[in-house]
């Protein structure tokens, strides 16, 4: 038993130098999460092959939004416009993780940080409308939680996707909704029902990319030259307009949410 002891401490001495090193730690660390939550490259890459098309448009909505806001980023601007270049920009960052996320098929995970992106994008459009919240904001008095319901009211059909998005985001992902009754990874390959998550979860993904894109060039409207979502009025007020985004953005939020409720009841 002394021996036994001896070899057992003997192999605990030898873990502890070896974890007291950053990189065994790191390895470590990374080596549990890939096993406990599929995290590895080679499911993303069979996902990014099964949704070539949509994982390309997705990936160029995100170019888009990039690209406006470097261009009002250059200008400097006022503290707000700095506020929001900073919120469009860490709300783009969440959904660029939600969608790695998605490629390894963590669906749950992902809409988690969705509904965190979409609370940021009713956050800019609050801070942008209201220069007293955006004071309140500043001084950390501001609850971002009502940001939806002002989104709502200030861009009716715009405000009503954002709402729609969040409402869904909320009851199935963040609260214990049906998905997770469900399988907590979802692979391509395994089952039809799995592939019916991926590409239903897919559909609300580029639906937060497309808000995203539309509050930013609502947002630094005078900044964008190719406007699709906004047009401004000779008062000088932006209108929504009836263009190939309305189209967009109408097959993205209609009849197509019926693919995410249908797969979530898998």
């Amino acid at each position: 038993m002394l021996l036994d002891a001896g070899i057992s401490m003997g192999r605990r001495d030898r873990v502890s130098r070896e974890l007291s090193h950053p990189a065994s730690v790191g390895r470590a660390v990374e080596t549990g999460s890939q096993r406990a939550m599929g995290w590895n490259d080679d499911m993303a890459e069979r996902v990014d092959a099964a949704f070539v098309q949509e994982v390309r448009s997705v990936v160029l909505l995100n170019a888009r939004v990039l690209f406006l806001l470097g261009t009002a980023r250059e200008t400097g601007g006022s503290e707000l416009a700095r506020d929001l270049l900073a919120l469009l920009d860490n709300t783009l960052r969440t959904i660029e993780t939600a969608r790695n996320l998605w490629r390894r098929g963590l669906l749950l995970q992902a809409g988690i940080l969705l509904r965190s992106a979409i609370e940021g994008l009713a956050t800019v459009v609050a801070l942008w409308s209201n220069r007293d919240l955006h004071v309140r904001y500043r001084q950390g008095r501001f609850e971002s939680t009502h940001a939806v319901g002002i989104a709502r009211q200030l861009l009716p059909q715009m405000g009503e996707y954002l709402a729609t998005l969040y409402g869904i985001f909320s009851e199935h992902f963040t609260h214990m909704g049906r998905p997770y009754r469900g399988l907590l990874i979802a692979t391509p390959e395994v089952n039809d029902d799995d592939g019916v998550r991926l590409r239903g979860f897919l559909v609300l993904l580029k639906g937060a990319y497309l808000l995203t894109d539309a509050v930013s060039e609502f947002t630094f409207f005078d900044f964008c030259t190719d406007p699709v979502y906004w047009k401004r009025q000779e008062n000088g007020e932006l209108i929504y307009a009836s263009v190939p985004g309305d189209e967009a953005i109408q097959r993205h939020f209609g009849e197509e949410i019926r693919i995410w409720e249908e797969a979530a009841s898998k």
